[in-house]
């Protein structure tokens, strides 16, 4: 019963999606006429509601010294763009001097598509934010239409600077460094002889798209993941995110959280992310609010097509003559624990398995058992073989003992029967006189399940991880193409095609079944030889490393069951030639009285 709730729990999501879900659909909206590519950017409402534009207008909260940043908005025409290079053995950075911000990301080490990685195209993946360049701020004079002069400029840095007419200067100096973080520093200064007020400024990554060629049956593959000051932990913002966007018939939705200031915030798809961190420092303010704005996706099944996050900096008070610099890190690229970890925030949580809190050691201690062995084999299709074959051994002692004990189990079948029968009246009875027979035979009735509870939360551990590894795009194993993904081997009917795993893994299930000692009733045996087909048609389009791992589990449990009843095939104790003990509840054979019958037998 405990396993059949766990299995019920696990598949309880899929179950939803596939047949509840479509018994109670919500009320019609309007389909939206524009694409993901489409949709609107950044870059053609850039200015914030009037809730994260600086409101403080109050005179008591700034001296009359103090003056605000002026008004100046500079024309495309002003100053000719140009565009700066940064490069590294797995990034190219394409900079412009339009807002001093990020254009585009080239990734080298990872193929645009798994058309361009089996043809050897050559060609890349991008992170295109042209329409609206991430890390641009919107404040008159500094956004995305301001352009800034290129002080200096090699492979690996720049200095870019914007001037104002009241004598403020903001420098931003971008370093590159030797994997995915970018080092900015905006040092603002005042040349003038006046204290100038620098208000709060919205600061926006760039705009982050729905995958293509992905399956989205175990996303969403879009979200926000957010370590804010509260000392509450990460949060993550997908569903919040996709909430807003269902109550709503507009095409873009800006969500904001109630939560505060934060320390950083991601943007992200399935594989790639940005993440900006935002430290404090002495003089300079943290990041005050987080702002999301999401677009509807084309269908029901895609309900996001894109999102672009962005926050609000805290404001700037310089005096005359004063220099201040405020320090961020830009991560752009893959999710990678170890790149991720390396930022030293907690930035590594914005991998999120989908797992209760609880599980997520698992999943990450087997994300690098995984690529440490990747790392001596150099496939991971054999490393996922090799990581179930270690995790079958470790769990050996375990499995074996649980077989043995259920074995037994079913050598006293007749005995525990009996008992049963002769007190199915009185529960009560029946419960205490079992508990004496298990102790008096030395039976743990609960011998069999742990096994099966205690890798319950391996399993889930990988189906989290292997669920969101970009190690395991486009890698390919066999006649599978991309482990990341269902094998998809060729179409079938009605967009479903044909694959070979969850059909092997269920015909495994159900041989394992029938190995397997039981002591349920009929009606419960026919139930559980259900379970094999349901799972399978579940599983049916989940990515084929998962399911390779549970296939090639299933496969090892066969052996490790057919070891098992071989090791103990000899009889057991109580069908010995020593007499056996009369069940319990029934009457002993009167001993013979002393000194009559003697020798009789």
């Amino acid at each position: 019963a405990i396993a059949c709730l766990f299995g019920l729990m696990l598949l309880w999501g899929p179950l939803d999606r596939k047949f509840i879900s479509p018994l109670f659909p919500p009320a019609p909206t309007p389909v939206p006429t524009e694409s993901a590519k489409d949709a609107p950017s950044a870059n053609t409402n850039l200015t914030m509601d009037a809730g994260l534009q600086d409101a403080s207008t109050s005179s008591g909260l700034i001296e009359s010294t103090i003056q605000s940043l002026p008004s100046e908005i500079a024309e495309l025409s002003d100053v000719p763009e140009r565009f700066v290079q940064l490069t590294n053995d797995l990034l190219s950075v394409r900079l412009t001097n339009f807002g001093a911000g990020v254009a585009r990301v080239h990734l080298l080490q990872y193929d645009a598509t798994l058309e361009d990685k089996k043809e050897d195209t050559g060609v890349k993946k991008d992170l295109d934010f042209s329409m609206a360049p991430a890390l641009v701020y919107d404040l008159p004079g500094l956004g995305a239409n301001s352009g800034f002069s290129v002080l200096s400029s090699n492979d690996t840095s720049v200095v870019f600077e914007r001037k104002m007419e009241n004598g403020v200067s903001l420098q931003r100096t971008m370093t590159l460094g030797d994997r995915y973080v970018i080092a900015i520093e905006d040092r603002w200064t005042n040349h003038g002889e006046t204290d100038v007020r620098i208000p709060s400024q919205p600061i926006w990554m760039g705009r982050m798209y729905m995958l293509s060629g992905i399956s989205q049956k175990l996303g969403p593959f879009l979200g926000v993941d957010v370590l804010h000051n509260d000392g509450e932990g990460v949060k993550h913002y997908v569903k919040k995110i996709r909430k807003s966007l269902s109550g709503t018939q507009e095409s873009e939705v800006l969500f904001e959280p109630e939560a505060g200031g934060l320390e950083w915030f991601t943007s992200k798809n399935k594989f790639f992310t940005q993440v900006l961190t935002i430290p404090e420092a002495a003089n300079v303010t943290g990041a005050e609010k987080l702002v999301v704005r999401a677009a509807r996706g084309p269908t029901k099944k895609i309900p996001m097509s894109s999102l672009v996050a962005g926050t609000r900096l805290g404001e700037l008070n310089l005096a005359a003559g004063q220099s201040i610099a405020r320090d961020m890190t830009y991560f752009v690229g893959p999710m990678v624990m170890k790149d991720l970890r390396a930022l030293g925030q907690g930035q590594d949580l914005a991998i999120d398995f989908h797992l209760f809190g609880f599980l997520q050691p698992f999943a990450k201690g087997l994300m690098a058992s995984l690529t440490w062995i990747y790392g001596l084999i150099g496939n991971y299709g054999v490393a996922i073989i090799l990581l179930t074959i270690l995790v079958r051994t470790l769990m050996w002692p375990l499995t074996h003992k649980g077989t043995k004990s259920m074995k037994r189990m079913q050598e006293f079948a007749p005995e525990m029967k009996a008992i049963k029968e002769k007190y199915k009246g009185t529960p009560q009875k029946m419960n205490a006189e079992m508990g004496a027979f298990y102790k008096e035979h030395k039976i743990n009735p609960m011998a069999g399940c742990l096994p099966m509870l205690i890798q319950m939360p391996v399993f889930l551990g990988l189906y989290g991880m292997l669920r969101v590894a970009v190690e395991l795009r486009f890698e390919d194993f066999l006649w599978i193409a991309d482990l990341s993904e269902a094998e998809n081997i060729f179409p079938l009917f009605g967009g479903i095609s044909f694959n070979l795993l969850p059909l092997t893994m269920g015909g495994t299930m159900f041989l394992q079944q029938r190995m397997m000692p039981t002591q349920m009733d009929p009606q419960q045996q026919k139930i559980m030889q259900f379970m094999p087909i349901m799972i399978t048609v579940v599983c049916y389009s989940m990515p084929a490393g998962l399911l390779l791992y549970w296939t090639t589990s299933n496969i090892l449990s066969i052996f490790q069951t057919r070891y098992t009843h071989k090791a103990t095939s000899e009889p057991a104790p109580a069908k010995s030639s020593t007499p056996a003990k009369p069940a319990p509840g029934k009457k002993k054979a009167a001993a013979p009285s002393k000194g009559k019958g003697k020798g009789k037998s």
